[in-house]
C-alpha cells in the first residue's frame, strides 16, 4: 500500500494490532492507543470531552500549516494509553513521509488535574487579568489548551526539522552492561538501557532545544487564532486586550507544563535545560512570532505570565530540582545556545521536503 493511500484507519490498525512501528523513540514498552469516551464529547471540561474537542478543532489547523509548509507529508495524531507524562513522535516505516505524534493519556490526565483541580482554585490565577473574557474554569480550559498545543508543536518540530531521521542515523549501537552488586560473585550481568555516547547525547539536547524554539514560535499562531475567534464572539472588546490576555495564559501554561514534567521525573533530564531556561526560550520565540504576525509587542504579558506560573508552582508545592539558575544559564549560553541552529545543517537531509 502506498503512503498516499495509507489512511488514518490503517495507521490505527497498525498501531493497535501490529508490531511497534514508531522509530527513534526510546520507549521500553509499546502502549496501544487511548480512545476517549464519546458520551462525554459535549463536556469540554471532562478529560474525554477536552480530548475529543481538542483533536477535532486543533488537528485541522495543524494540517493546514503542514500542507502549506510540507506538501506530501501525512501526519496522524493519537493519545497513547501510557501513564507517564510524555509525548512522542515517529516515522511509520517503510513509508517515508508518514509520521505519527502521540501524547500520553498520562500527560492529559496530569494536566487536567493540575489546571482544573489545583490552578483553577489558586488565588494567584486572579493575577492573570483576562479582561472579563474568562471565568476560573474557562481560564483553566485555555491553560490546558495551550499546554497541549505546545506538546503537539514540540513533537511536530522533531518531524519538520528532520530530527527523527538524523538521530536515527547517529544512534549508538552499544548497549550498557551493569553488574549487579548483589550477584557479583555469581558473575551475572544485567543488560540495562543502552548508553548514549557524548556526541549523541549532545545532539539530542540540541534537538530538544530546537523543538522548544520552533514550538514557541509556532505557538504565536495559535494565540493569534484564538484571539481572532474570541474577538468575533466577544462583546466588542478590543482585540489587543484579548491578545494580551491570551499571551499571558499561553506563557503561564507552558511554564506550568515544564514544572509538572520535572516533578514527574524527579531529577533534571539530561536532554533538557531547567524549566526556567526552557520557558525563557519559548517565551522569547512566542513574542517574536507574534511581533512578526501582528506588528505589536506582547513581551511584557508573556514574561508576566511566566513569572505568575512560577509563583503558582511554588504555592502548589510542585517539587522541583534544586539547581543554581545563574550557573545553569551560563553553561547553557556557553555550551548549548551557540550550536542550536547548527543542527539544521546536519539534519537538513532528513527534513520531510528533502526525503526521497
Amino acid at each position: 500500500m502506498s503512503a498516499a493511500n495509507y489512511t488514518e484507519h490503517d495507521v490505527s490498525e497498525r498501531l493497535l494490532n501490529g508490531p511497534k512501528i514508531l522509530s527513534w523513540l526510546n520507549v521500553r514498552m509499546y502502549k496501544p492507543i487511548w480512545n476517549p469516551d464519546n458520551t462525554q464529547a459535549g463536556d469540554a471540561d471532562s478529560i474525554s470531552g477536552f480530548a475529543i474537542q481538542f483533536r477535532h478543532n486543533h488537528y485541522q489547523m495543524l494540517l493546514n500549516i503542514i500542507e502549506r509548509r510540507y506538501p506530501g507529508v501525512e501526519l496522524y495524531y493519537y493519545f497513547l494509553n501510557e501513564n507517564r507524562v510524555n509525548a512522542i513522535a515517529g516515522r511509520v516505516k517503510p513509508y517515508k513521509k508518514v509520521f505519527v505524534v502521540g501524547i500520553t493519556v498520562g500527560a492529559l490526565r496530569a494536566l487536567h488535574s493540575m489546571f482544573y483541580n489545583q490552578v483553577c482554585t489558586s488565588t494567584l490565577l486572579c493575577s492573570l487579568p483576562a479582561h472579563g473574557l474568562f471565568d476560573q474554569k474557562a481560564a483553566s480550559r485555555m491553560l490546558m489548551y495551550f499546554s497541549m498545543t505546545y506538546l503537539l508543536l514540540h513533537e511536530f518540530t522533531h518531524i519538520g526539522r528532520g530530527h527523527i531521521g538524523y538521530l536515527e542515523s547517529i544512534r549508538t549501537k552499544k548497549p550498557r552492561f551493569i553488574e549487579r552488586c548483589s550477584l557479583k560473585n555469581m558473575g551475572i550481568l544485567e543488560v540495562n538501557s543502552r548508553i548514549e555516547d557524548d556526541h549523541e547525547n549532545f545532539e539530542r539536547k540540541l534537538s530538544e532545544c530546537q523543538a522548544d524554539t520552533y514550538a514557541g514560535f509556532m505557538l504565536s499562531t495559535f494565540v493569534a487564532y484564538q484571539a481572532d475567534e474570541l474577538h468575533r464572539s466577544s462583546c466588542g472588546l478590543p482585540k489587543t486586550k484579548i491578545e494580551d490576555a491570551l499571551a499571558m495564559l499561553a506563557a503561564c501554561s507552558v511554564h506550568l507544563l515544564f514544572c509538572l514534567y520535572e516533578s514527574e521525573h524527579k531529577r533534571p533530564h539530561p536532554h533538557y535545560p531547567p524549566p526556567m531556561i526552557r520557558s525563557g526560550m519559548i517565551e522569547t520565540q512566542l513574542s517574536r512570532g507574534f511581533m512578526e504576525m501582528r506588528k505589536r509587542s506582547i513581551h511584557h504579558y508573556v514574561v508576566t505570565g511566566m513569572m505568575i506560573a512560577n509563583q503558582i508552582a511554588v504555592s502548589m508545592k510542585i517539587p522541583q530540582s534544586t539547581y543554581n539558575l545563574t550557573q545553569a544559564y551560563c553553561e547553557f549560553r556557553k555550551h548549548v545556545l551557540p550550536h542550536i541552529d547548527d543542527l539544521s545543517t546536519r539534519a537538513a537531509a532528513f527534513m520531510p521536503q528533502n526525503i526521497r
